[in-house]
C-alpha cells in the first residue's frame, strides 16, 4: 500500500544514460533535474534517484538492475510515485509496456509522472492505456529505424577508413593518436602463435596447448582453446586490414547478410605481410576441411575406408555414389562357414535406367586414382593447363565488364539528372523548391558514390586477378610436391585426395577425374575454375 497522505507524498526518480543523442537536454544531469523540479511542483519529496548507466538500447528489463529495484520498491509499497523525464527513459517497447503497467498503475496503484511537459500523461482510464499502447508501437517503429541508422552511420565511417570498433589480442585503440598501439605481452604472444603456424607447422590445438604450459593468457585473461588461435589466425587486422560488417545481428533473429567493409587502413601497424596471412588461411582450410578453424577428427581419418567418401558421382544418373561396408556369408569347398567382408561405392538412384554396374570396390578405385592422380602429375603440361586457365579467366572477365558497362550507363544517366536537378535550381526563386531540389540532389549523389564504389571495385577485380604463366609453374610445383615423398601413408593420401580431389565420375570403365583448382587474387580467394581433368579406363 502507499504511504496515507498525512505522512507526506514520497517519490523515486529514474534517470537512464541515452545513446540517441549527446546533447546537453538528453544528459544524465539534464534529465535529473527536470525530475527534482517536476517533483517540488508536485509536493513529492525525493526518497531515491535511481541512475541507469547502461543503455537500454538493446538490454531486456531483468538485465537492468536500477528498474528491477524500482519494481522491487514500487510492489513494496514504499513510495508513491514515480517519475522519469519521458516514457522511453522507462520502457522502450510494448512489452515492456504492459508488464510495468500492470505492476505499477494495476497492482500497486502508484503513479507515473513525467517530467517532459510535452509528454502523454499515464492514467488508469481505457482512453489513455490505447493512447499508449499506440505511443508505444511508434517508439518500437523509432528505435527500429534508430537501429538501422546506427548500422549505416557505422557502415559508412567503416567504408572511409575510419575504426568504429573490435578488440584484437596484442592491440588497443588510443583515443588521443586515433590508431592502434601494441599491447606488451600480447602482441608477442601473437606473433609467437603465427610464427608456431606457419613456419613450425603446428596445428592450433597444439599451439593453444603451449601456450597454456607456459601461462600465457587471452586478452580476458583467460587460458587458450583451438577455437581462440583460429580467431587470432583468422583475423585480417594483424595484416593490416580492417574487415568490418559482413552480416548485421538482429536482436533474437538470425544474423543477416551485409555489405561488409575490407580495406588497407594506417591506423595498425601490421605484425604479418598480406602473403603471409594469406598463407595462413590457405593452411587452415587445408587442415579444416569444411570450415576454417574446425578441429580436425583425427580419428576419422585414421579409421576411414572410403578415401573418396562423398567424391565419387555416378556418370549416368549424375547422383554421389553411396559408401557402403557390409559382409558376406559363404561356405568354402571344405564346408566352412565364413564371412568376407566387402567395401564398395554404391548408386542408389532407382528412378533412371542404369546399363552399368551400380556399385563398384572402393578400395580398386581408390588406389587406382591414387596411381592415376600421381602419374597425371608427373605429367602435366604446363601449357595446357595455361590455356585452359586463359579460357576460363575470359568467361570471368566477360561477366564483370557486363555489369561494369551497365554501371557506368546507370552513372551517365544519374549524372544528366543531377545536372537538371541544378539547372532548376538555379533557375527558381522560391525556398521551398530550392530545398526540394537540394534533396532531390542529395539523393541522387547517394546514388552516384554508390555505383561508382561498385565500378571501382569490378575494376580491380579485374586488375588484380589476373592468371599468368608464373602462376601456372607455382600450381605445377605444388601438385609435384604431393609426390616428393617415395611413400604414401594413410593420412598423407587421405590428405592429398582431400586436397586435390574435387569429383571422381564412373560410367561403365570410364573413370573421370577432376582436381582442384582455386585462383587467390590479392585479397581473397576466387574460385574461378571447375578443375583440372584426366580420364583413364578400368
Amino acid at each position: 500500500m502507499s504511504k496515507s497522505n498525512n505522512e507526506g507524498k514520497e517519490c523515486i526518480i529514474l534517470i537512464r544514460r541515452s545513446i540517441e543523442d549527446k546533447t546537453k537536454n538528453l544528459s544524465m544531469e539534464y534529465q535529473e533535474q527536470m525530475c527534482l523540479n517536476k517533483a517540488k511542483e508536485e509536493g513529492y519529496k525525493v526518497t531515491e534517484v535511481l541512475r541507469e548507466e547502461i543503455s537500454a538500447y538493446n538490454t531486456p528489463i531483468e538485465s537492468r538492475p536500477a528498474l528491477q529495484k524500482l519494481i522491487n520498491i514500487v510492489k513494496n509499497g514504499e513510495t508513491d510515485a514515480v517519475i522519469c523525464w519521458k516514457k522511453t527513459r522507462l520502457v522502450r517497447n510494448m512489452t515492456e509496456e504492459v508488464i510495468l503497467s500492470k505492476i505499477i498503475l494495476e497492482d500497486s496503484n502508484c503513479l507515473v509522472i513525467f517530467a517532459d511537459p510535452t509528454e502523454l500523461p499515464m492514467e488508469r482510464t481505457d482512453i489513455n492505456r490505447l493512447m499508449h499502447m499506440i505511443q508505444g508501437w511508434q517508439n518500437e517503429i523509432e528505435v527500429t529505424n534508430l537501429r538501422s541508422m546506427i548500422k549505416q552511420h557505422l557502415r559508412e565511417r567503416a567504408k572511409s577508413g575510419r575504426y568504429v570498433g573490435g578488440n584484437y589480442t596484442g592491440y588497443r585503440w588510443n583515443k588521443d593518436t586515433k590508431k592502434m598501439e601494441f599491447v606488451p605481452g600480447e602482441i608477442e604472444t601473437v606473433k609467437k602463435i603465427f610464427n608456431w603456424y606457419l613456419y613450425d607447422g603446428h596445428s592450433a590445438s597444439k599451439i593453444s596447448k603451449m601456450l597454456n604450459e607456459q601461462n600465457f593468457s587471452t586478452k580476458k585473461g583467460k587460458q587458450f582453446f583451438p577455437y581462440s588461435v583460429c580467431y587470432i589466425l583468422s583475423n585480417k587486422i594483424y595484416a593490416g586490414y580492417y574487415r568490418w560488417g559482413f552480416t548485421t545481428s538482429k536482436r533474437r533473429a538470425k544474423a543477416i547478410e551485409a555489405e561488409g567493409v575490407d580495406l588497407k587502413v594506417n591506423w595498425v601497424q601490421p605484425i604479418i605481410s598480406l602473403e603471409e596471412w594469406k598463407k595462413v588461411q590457405e593452411i587452415m582450410v587445408d587442415r579444416s576441411g569444411k570450415k576454417r578453424g574446425q578441429k580436425r577428427d583425427y580419428s576419422r581419418v585414421s579409421s576411414s575406408f572410403f578415401l573418396l567418401s562423398g567424391k565419387v558421382v555416378c556418370g549416368v544418373c549424375g547422383k554421389v555414389m553411396a559408401s557402403h561396408n557390409g559382409s558376406r556369408n559363404f561356405i568354402d569347398k571344405q564346408g566352412t562357414k565364413k564371412t568376407s567382408e566387402y567395401l564398395r561405392y554404391i548408386c542408389r538412384n532407382r528412378d533412371v535406367e542404369h546399363n552399368s554396374p551400380k556399385s563398384i570396390n572402393s578400395k580398386t578405385i581408390d588406389n587406382q586414382i591414387k596411381d592415376e592422380t600421381l602419374s597425371f602429375i608427373e605429367n602435366a603440361d604446363t601449357q595446357s593447363i595455361l590455356r585452359q586457365a586463359e579460357t576460363q579467366m575470359a568467361e570471368y572477365t566477360k561477366s564483370i565488364n557486363l555489369e561494369l558497362t551497365s554501371i557506368e550507363r546507370k552513372i551517365n544517366k544519374i549524372k544528366v539528372e543531377m545536372a537538371h536537378i541544378k539547372t532548376n535550381m538555379v533557375q527558381t526563386s522560391h525556398s521551398e523548391l530550392v530545398e526540394v531540389y537540394e534533396e532531390e540532389y542529395l539523393v541522387k549523389k547517394s546514388e552516384l558514390n554508390t555505383f561508382q564504389t561498385r565500378q571501382k571495385t569490378l575494376k580491380s577485380n579485374i586488375d588484380e586477378v589476373v592468371i599468368t604463366e608464373k602462376d601456372v609453374y607455382d600450381y605445377i610445383d605444388f601438385l609435384k610436391s604431393v609426390t616428393s615423398n617415395d611413400t604414401y601413408p594413410r593420412e598423407k593420401i587421405i590428405r592429398m585426395f582431400d586436397t586435390l580431389i574435387e569429383k571422381v565420375i564412373i560410367s561403365g570403365d570410364n573413370v573421370e577425374v577432376i582436381l582442384k583448382w582455386t585462383l587467390r587474387s590479392n585479397d581473397v580467394p576466387v574460385d574461378l575454375f571447375s578443375g583440372l581433368k584426366f580420364t583413364y579406363q578400368l
